[in-house]
């Protein structure tokens, strides 16, 4: 489709003869960091993405090319993981019953050039994969043999375009400090490359649409120095606005709401802490230190109707949610005790609100009780793929990507695994045909240990003490591992 039927935007930077392309925009996910941009030397918008999850990279996705970027590559003759051809999505017209194709895409196996995979995607519109064709591309990895050590790594680069969204908002909104220190209107600008004098040195001239803009004016071309990011999916408005980025939420039609930006987790905290203590719910929130019965050194933070304590805090786990059923557990001296709180027990509105609240009031990375954005962007990242990927419409064609009635064992061993027992012989290994989107994330999240940054790392040193030092009997677990576990449950 043409740029006009499909809006497509480009960031631009003023120069002294016209703009140049600035289209680099960086993404810190869990997993890696992403550097997206406009594929130079085209015709038509393309995307490049750039990944480097810290490892080696021949174990990772190391770019995404779509549109004229990604075709080029593809006309070496290079197909979907060492085929001679791409993986294909075809449209049927429910009239005549006539096939017509969609897109064609895939992961291209690493080469001398590329150490690591390229994941590509040609067709009617010049953006990444959507959630079918992700999909489709999953379910042909989850049947192959072997150790694909990329097996679950697809999944990041939805959530990733998505995210190119408000992060190209957030770097032409925010300002920039002048030579003064002063903070001013910064000189990068969002503009829609359908310009008809744009259209007329690409199609006729045949340059590209860089070189289009370096000698343009500014009255020459709607440019845009001011943005909102304007989203219908909530987790994604989640994710803008607490980065503080311009947002708008619609629903419907008609009705736009311009989301606060300012000291946006706070009030988050508030409206979830009334949602809980509303009387039809009953959860209690002490606001003097609550100490637990038998464990004078634990404290309760949240306690649920039933005098059951959900998230506790103590030396071992600073800040714990506990998801385990309500049974009788013998202390060393012989004493039982009451342990759990029936999480899974509990209504599907009840489990999301607890488990918003322990996110949002993570302790930060010195264990207080400030803000820890950084948990609270991990959180929403995966609570984005889960979000994208449970439209059984959309996934039709990775059946194994949920748990079936049939095999209701793929829930309850993922699950058994994020106890606080887990060792590394739980680790998800690429070598195995995964196919539930647990153990696909699982993949990434413990590909990744021996890599995680400082700050994750910090926090969990403060928050997950099983280091040997808080208590003889726990085992010793390395930072990095805990950082995984904790991504993992």
């Amino acid at each position: 489709m043409s740029c006009e039927e499909n809006p497509f935007f480009v960031i631009v930077k003023k120069t002294g003869t016209g703009f140049s392309f600035d289209n680099d925009v960086t993404y810190k996910s869990p997993f890696a960091i992403h550097t997206l941009s406009q594929a130079k030397g085209v015709l038509h918008p393309s995307l490049r993405v750039q990944s480097d999850w810290g490892i080696n990279s021949k174990n990772t996705i190391t770019q995404l090319l779509t549109g004229q970027a990604g075709a080029k590559i593809v006309r070496t003759g290079r197909g979907h993981l060492g085929s001679s051809d791409l993986l294909v999505k075809e449209r049927v017209d429910k009239k005549t019953g006539k096939k017509t194709i969609v897109s064609r895409f895939g992961l291209l196996a690493p080469t001398p050039n590329n150490k690591g995979y390229t994941l590509t995607r040609i067709g009617d519109r010049n953006e990444g994969l959507s959630v079918a064709e992700l999909a489709k591309l999953l379910n042909d990895i989850a049947k192959r043999p072997g150790d694909i050590k990329v097996r679950g790594s697809p999944l990041e680069y939805k959530r990733l375009l998505d995210y190119i969204q408000f992060l190209m908002v957030e770097k032409v909104s925010k300002p920039v400090k002048n030579s003064r220190g002063n903070l001013v209107q910064n000189d990068i600008y969002l503009a829609r490359p359908n310009n008809y004098q744009v259209m007329e040195a690409v199609h006729t001239d045949g340059i590209s649409l860089e070189e289009a803009y370096s000698g343009m004016k500014v009255e020459d071309s709607k440019m845009y120095s001011k943005a909102y990011f304007v989203t219908m999916d909530r987790v994604a408005a989640l994710a803008s606005v607490v980065r503080q980025i311009p947002t708008i939420y619609q629903t419907g039609n008609q009705y736009y709401y311009n989301v606060p930006t300012t000291d946006v987790i706070p009030k988050i905290r508030n409206i979830l802490a009334t949602m809980l203590k509303q009387e039809n719910r009953g959860y209690t929130i002490p606001t003097n230190k609550t100490p637990m019965n038998n464990h004078p050194n634990r404290t309760q933070e949240l306690i649920t109707r039933n005098g059951r304590p959900v998230i506790t805090s103590g030396p071992l786990f600073l800040w714990f949610l506990n998801t385990r059923n309500i049974g009788q557990k013998t202390n060393k001296n012989g004493k039982e005790r009451t342990v759990g709180a029936n999480f899974h027990n509990l209504s599907d509105e009840d489990k999301a609100l607890i488990l918003f609240y322990w996110a949002f009031h993570y302790p930060d990375e010195n264990g207080g009780k400030n803000v820890n954005e950084q948990v609270i962007k991990y959180f929403l990242a995966i609570l984005d793929t889960f979000h994208d990927f449970t439209d059984k419409e959309r996934t039709a064609n990775f059946n194994g990507l949920w748990p079936e009635s049939k095999n209701p064992n793929a829930h309850s061993n993922a699950m058994e695994k994020t106890r606080n027992g887990i060792t590394n012989q739980n680790i998800p290994q690429s070598s195995k045909q995964h196919k539930f989107l647990v153990k696909l994330l699982g993949l990434d999240i413990y590909k990744k240990v021996g890599a995680y940054n400082n700050s994750i790392t910090k926090t969990l040193s403060v928050t997950n003490r099983r280091d040997g030092t808080s208590n003889k009997r726990q085992p010793n677990i390395p930072v990095q591992l805990r950082v995984a576990h904790f991504l993992y449950f």
